[in-house]
C-alpha cells in the first residue's frame, strides 16, 4: 500500500555480447499505471523509448541507464532509491497526477501491442478453447 514506483531489476546488467534484453518484469507497471524505474543492459531505457513507452526522465534523473559499468550504474539506483523514497505522500501524489498522461500512454500501448500480437491472439484462443473443452 505505501509503494508509489516500481524498480524492476533484469536479470542481467551486464551482458557479455551487450544484448538488451526485456523480459515479462515491465509488464505489471505497464499494465497497472504505476512509473518504474528500470534497471537492466545499460541503454534498456532507449529499448523502451524505440517501442514507444515513455519513462520518467522529466521526474528524476535516468542517466543511470547511460552508465556501462554495472557497479556504478547500480550505485546510481541506491540513490535514486534513497531520493525517491524521501519523498512524502503529498509531493508522490502531485507526481503521480502529472504523470497521467505518460502512464495512460504505457497502459494503452501495452495493450495495443499485446492484443495485436498474432501469439497472443493464437494463445487467448487455445486458452479459451481448453477451459471450454475441461470445465466441467
Amino acid at each position: 500500500n505505501k509503494a508509489y514506483c516500481e524498480f524492476l531489476f533484469e536479470t542481467e546488467l551486464d551482458s557479455p555480447y551487450g544484448e538488451v534484453f526485456l523480459s515479462e518484469k515491465l509488464n505489471k507497471p505497464l499494465k497497472y499505471l504505476y512509473p518504474f524505474v528500470f534497471v537492466g543492459e545499460s541503454h534498456s531505457l532507449e529499448i523502451i523509448h524505440n517501442l514507444g513507452f515513455k519513462t520518467f526522465d522529466k521526474w528524476w534523473d535516468e542517466s543511470y541507464d547511460k552508465v556501462q559499468n554495472s557497479d556504478k550504474r547500480i550505485e546510481q539506483i541506491n540513490n535514486l532509491f534513497k531520493e525517491l523514497s524521501n519523498w512524502s505522500h503529498e509531493k508522490w501524489s502531485n507526481t503521480l497526477v502529472e504523470m497521467k498522461d505518460i502512464l495512460l500512454h504505457n497502459h494503452n500501448l501495452y495493450f495495443k501491442i499485446n492484443t495485436n500480437h498474432l501469439c497472443y491472439t493464437e494463445l487467448s484462443a487455445y486458452v479459451d478453447q481448453f477451459v471450454a473443452k475441461n470445465d466441467k
